[in-house]
């Protein structure tokens, strides 16, 4: 492990996953945390059961996004070599307000779509990091989530050696990151991505999709039965 993103989630997290892949490095995200090692997280945020870190990314360069981000301590103390990188927004108010619209996408029936989709290990893994982040999953809690994004901001600082972190605004661009990780300044553009939410929705679309795969299934076995029943009439 090279370097490990310790920003939460509507920091930029997307963004820095492409960067850091432009930049070559084999680059593990939320999307891969959690496809990967769904049953790791769930034993270790439901039972307690530490996973083994030290293999689970002893082939992956670096990680952005929760879990690894919530774990940042856990997973320093097994790469202590690692540079970490806290991505963080203009301020507090920002990034609570990105938070409180990706919540408002999040209603009763998309969860329980959401939940068919993901399965239920992954599905009860993302409500413990919201949980362990937020302390509410109201969008309008704004007040507490701000709090919480700063304890975990203060943490991080705080924990990690002053030589091996870096504070970064993705709007800061190549330079601070290159000159912080070694690297030369790739040609193209800084890269900008997820903006207003289109994983969070694009996974709506496909799991709303999927539930009504599913329910069309059932509606035609349902029929099939009934046809076959008033056939035998």
């Amino acid at each position: 492990m090279k370097v490990i993103c310790a920003g939460v989630s509507k920091t930029g997290t997307k963004s820095m996953a492409k960067a850091l892949r432009i930049l070559g490095y084999k680059t593990y995200d939320f999307v891969e945390q959690l496809q990967f090692f769904p049953d790791e997280f769930d034993d270790y945020f439901t039972y307690g059961k530490r996973p083994d870190f030290q293999a689970m990314f002893q082939d992956v360069d670096a990680v952005t996004d929760t879990p690894a981000s919530i774990l940042f301590e856990e997973l320093f103390e097994i790469f202590p070599d690692a540079k970490v990188i806290l991505t963080v927004r203009d301020n507090e108010q920002v990034w609570a307000k990105s938070y409180s619209e990706h919540l408002k996408l999040f209603t009763c029936w998309t969860w329980i779509y959401g939940y068919m989709f993901l399965g239920r290990k992954r599905f009860r893994v993302i409500t413990s990091l919201d949980n362990a982040l937020l302390g509410s999953r109201n969008p309008s809690s704004s007040l507490i989530h701000i709090k919480r994004y700063q304890l975990h901001n203060q943490r991080v600082q705080q924990i990690i050696p002053k030589d091996k972190l870096l504070v970064f605004n993705v709007k800061q661009g190549w330079k601070p990151l290159c000159e912080f990780l070694g690297r030369k300044v790739p040609d193209e553009q800084f890269p900008r991505a997820n903006v207003g939410g289109q994983h969070a929705k694009s996974f709506l679309r496909h799991s709303f999709q999927k539930v009504l795969m599913i329910m069309a299934f059932l509606v035609l076995g349902v029929a099939i039965i009934v046809f076959l029943i008033i056939k035998k009439i």
